[in-house]
């Protein structure tokens, strides 16, 4: 049990051990219903995850952050009800898409930027189809700051 008298003898390295173990136990009370979960935070009802932050209601998922009713999805932000989505953002309604941001029922897309409704599509923005050169100038531009 630990006590005053007992963290003044501890050596840095005992403190740093005994600091991850009050974490483990504050964490655990987080985790609420999840089932089969590794190393996440703030997540609840969610089965099978790794390393996901503030999701809900989730199944077989990887390093995801304040998703909810996702399923197989990886590295993915803010998605709502996606399906095997990798490196999404703000995607809603996505099936089986790849680096897609702000896109609403999408399938089978990758590098789609502000798109609706769209399948089997690359590279495009409002739905318009534009070249890799094209779509990484925009993105370039407009979004990010290389």
């Amino acid at each position: 049990m630990l006590n005053k008298e007992a963290i003044f003898k501890m050596s840095e390295k005992t403190v740093k051990i005994e600091f991850l173990n009050l974490i483990k136990k504050f964490d655990s009370k987080r985790y609420h219903t999840c089932k089969k979960c590794d190393n996440c935070k703030n997540c609840n009802n969610c089965d099978d995850c790794i390393y996901c932050c503030s999701c809900d209601n989730y199944y077989d998922c990887k390093d995801c952050n304040g998703c909810y009713g996702c399923k197989t999805c990886n590295y993915c932000d803010d998605c709502y009800i996606c399906n095997n989505c990798n490196y999404c953002d703000d995607c809603i309604d996505c099936k089986d898409c790849m680096h897609c941001d702000v896109c609403y029922g999408c399938k089978n897309c990758m590098h789609c930027y502000s798109c609706c409704g769209l399948k089997h599509k690359k590279y495009c923005i409002l739905n318009i189809q534009f070249t890799k050169k094209e779509y990484f100038q925009f993105l370039k531009k407009n979004i990010f700051n290389f």
